[in-house]
């Protein structure tokens, strides 16, 4: 099973630590290969050797920055025919996201979240 954990607060000592603030389990079958978070809409896509991408976003009504919480806005299952090795979002236009995959190809992706 596929894991993601979210880690990135740095404790305000000389020597930094870091926390798990989140972890994602049980969304992909297989090997996560890659995460990548937006600048733009900080939602966050991730890949994985079961051909799928996912997107979360983080619940807003969480204030503790300690304490995160997210959840699957999207799934795009067989988004290639082989295992999904890479996503990026674009660095600046909102929603855009390409993939890359075993299969040999690159598909861009429009995501548009749903109100």
């Amino acid at each position: 099973m596929g894991h993601i954990r979210l880690a990135g607060v740095p404790t305000h000592e000389s020597d930094p630590k870091w926390k798990t603030v989140c972890l994602l389990s049980g969304y992909h079958d297989r090997t996560v290969c890659d995460v990548h978070w937006s600048f733009v809409t900080d939602a966050i896509a991730t890949s994985s050797g079961d051909d799928c991408i996912r997107i979360f976003q983080q619940d807003p009504s969480v204030g503790d920055k300690n304490q995160l919480t997210f959840h699957q806005v999207a799934v795009q299952r067989k988004a290639h025919s082989q295992d999904v090795n890479g996503v990026k979002w674009h660095p600046k236009e909102s929603g855009l996201l390409a993939s890359c995959s075993d299969d040999g190809t690159i598909n861009m992706w429009r995501f548009i979240p749903q109100d």
